[in-house]
């Protein structure tokens, strides 16, 4: 039987441990892997798009995995106020219907939407973000494909 003294050291040896691995900052997200592009922006983890004459798109989301079955915010930034007209995202590798995609506006320039992807065979499905926006009058349309991934 080993001594109690003994046994209170690796009691201790073991929790300690556990404390310093719980404690250990987990690793940040690589930005740069944004699902809506091969490449950041000036804008760190945003993703920039330029559908018309002087007007500028950003797209960031709030998990740059994309997972499926679990919420994700998305967000659009503009340079110059914009009206979304409509939106949606559709599958690309595999048939999964139309996902309607509800833009909730925060201020002028700042557009927010919780989307949840479906979960299908494909492990690394590729999707289609489409949007259409009005900005002075003209109307753009944007195609932007992204992959999730099965958590």
């Amino acid at each position: 039987m080993l001594p109690i003294s003994l046994i209170k050291s690796l009691l201790l040896l073991v929790l300690g441990g556990a404390a310093l691995v719980a404690c250990t900052p987990q690793e940040q997200p690589d930005v740069s892997k944004n699902p809506f592009c091969g490449h950041p922006s000036e804008l760190d983890n945003h993703c920039l798009f330029e559908p018309g004459q002087g007007i500028a798109l950003w797209l960031v989301s709030s998990d740059v995995d994309m997972p499926i079955e679990r919420g994700v915010k998305i967000s659009l930034v503009s340079n110059d106020p914009v009206e979304i007209l409509q939106s949606e995202i559709r599958g690309l590798s595999m048939y999964m219907g139309r996902l309607p995609v509800n833009w909730e506006q925060a201020e002028n320039g700042l557009w927010y939407a919780d989307i949840l992807l479906g979960a299908c065979t494909d492990p690394k499905m590729v999707w289609e973000l489409r949007l259409e926006v009005e900005h002075a009058g003209q109307s753009y349309q944007l195609r932007v494909p992204f992959t999730s991934y099965i958590p």
